[in-house]
């Protein structure tokens, strides 16, 4: 499973960079954050993992990852973008941030195949290309930024943010994901593996 590694703090601090904007996100969620803001966490989040996790030392595994990680970016429509590619001997079992990094741990691809790993990472994948971070942040800062704007018009859209709901990410959000996810895996060359998964704190349980 692909789990979300931006923890409260992470939040709290992109939401000091809240940006409010003429756009919605995907779902009709009011974009309170910018793209860019989300990209410069994940890198921060990124750089600490690279801090405080150890590489994997397997040749052939880190090589595996690569080599399926690759083959699913080179289908999307983030082939274009710069990726950052690590194997950690223990992490977060799969993980795909929006600032375009993508990690697992040791323990997980060994327990994966690579039909089963490409699913995971590809869920992962869509869920960048589609924007859901930005969609799940922006209804996490309605919460706490409702009082400040009192009954005015910034008030409203914040609460139409909140009451389409909190994160994590909703089952339509999930199902949008596991179809574009389907569509990578296949034309990369692998077969599409789900598990489904309603765990809250699983940012990649694909849902049919």
């Amino acid at each position: 499973m692909i789990k979300s590694i931006l923890n409260k703090k992470s939040i709290i601090s992109l939401g000091a960079t809240f940006l409010m904007v003429a756009c919605a996100t995907n779902d009709g969620v009011p974009q309170l954050v910018s793209s860019s803001a989300i990209q410069e966490q994940s890198e921060v989040t990124w750089n600490s993992l690279l801090e405080s996790r150890e590489l994997s030392a397997s040749v052939d595994l880190t090589q595996r990852f690569e080599r399926v990680s690759s083959q699913l970016i080179a289908e999307s429509n983030l082939a274009n973008e710069m990726w950052d590619i690590k194997l950690f001997k223990d992490s977060p079992s799969v993980f795909v941030l929006p600032g375009h990094q993508l990690g697992a741990s040791e323990t997980a691809i060994m327990a994966m195949s690579d039909d089963r790993l490409a699913s995971m990472i590809a869920f992962g994948i869509a869920s960048v290309e589609l924007r859901h971070s930005e969609q799940m942040i922006s209804r996490h800062a309605a919460a706490s930024l409702i009082p400040v704007f009192g009954n005015s018009e910034k008030a409203k859209l914040l609460k139409q943010a909140q009451s389409i709901g909190p994160l994590p990410p909703t089952p339509a959000m999930r199902r949008e994901a596991t179809q574009r996810a389907e569509d990578i895996v296949t034309k990369a060359g692998f077969t599409p593996d789900f598990l489904v998964s309603t765990s809250p704190l699983n940012l990649g349980g694909p849902l049919k």
